[in-house]
């Protein structure tokens, strides 16, 4: 099992995670220097805690209280073994826009930075969430959307960190011709859907000569809420 590395060590009387000592508490000559006992230290680096995650895709919301702007790796493996087959995502302090999680299991790696004092880790909550919002938009011709053809990008009217179910409906297609070996070209207006990415999100209408094209659809998407990082935390909105 790979595990993020620690730097950092536990305080048990004030129960706060703080750096590792420079020395030993032998190399102290008075009471006195152990306020100078850790001068460089700078930056603290602690796996605060596991999540389940929940089927599908999630969102995951973060609080943590320290002394210092707080970073997050975010450790992602889909078996839960942590064998190697991990994706870890940087979130930096100022991100918006993250897309959403998906794996079985999520180990939450905290990074904690104080240029004016000593860095510290006085309580973290996280939870992990598959609640999403419903949205619906009717009658929407997708030649107005931003993309190609091959993929064009929905906009939900809401910043999303990913769909969990997406159902659309095609309207109307302008007529196509199939080339067939026959005398009579017959014609079509029947498109399948097809959902490109759904991060973005993107979708394209393939007609049934395999071409791409535009058309009017009705959508109903399922999407997770906007993950971004508002001071030290990683909210959801």
């Amino acid at each position: 099992m790979a595990l993020p590395s620690t730097q950092g060590v536990l305080n048990p009387l004030l129960n706060i995670i703080e750096p590792e000592p420079a020395g030993s508490w032998t190399a102290l000559t008075s009471w006195g220097s152990a306020a100078n006992w850790n001068p460089s230290a700078t930056t603290i680096e602690w796996p605060a805690q596991i999540l389940d995650l929940p089927r599908g895709s999630c969102a995951i919301e973060i609080v943590t209280e320290a002394a210092g702007d707080v970073e997050y790796e975010i450790w992602v493996s889909p078996s839960g073994a942590f064998d190697g087959d991990e994706v870890i995502t940087t979130i930096e302090q100022g991100d918006e826009d993250i897309p959403a999680f998906e794996g079985v299991s999520a180990i939450i790696v905290i990074k904690v930075t104080n240029t004016n004092g000593l860095p510290q880790i006085f309580d973290m909550r996280a939870r992990a969430t598959n609640q999403s919002r419903v949205i619906r938009i009717n009658s929407l011709n997708t030649s107005t959307l931003a993309g190609t053809v091959n993929a064009r990008t929905l906009d939900l009217g809401f910043t999303i960190s990913g769909i969990t179910n997406i159902q659309i409906t095609p309207k109307s297609v302008t007529n196509y011709t199939l080339a067939v070996y026959s005398t009579d070209y017959p014609t079509s207006n029947v498109v399948i859907p097809v959902v490109v990415d759904k991060t973005v999100p993107s979708i394209r209408l393939v007609g049934l000569d395999n071409v791409p094209r535009d058309g009017v659809i009705d959508v109903v998407a399922e999407a997770l809420p906007e993950q971004y990082m508002s001071g030290n935390n990683l909210l959801l909105r």
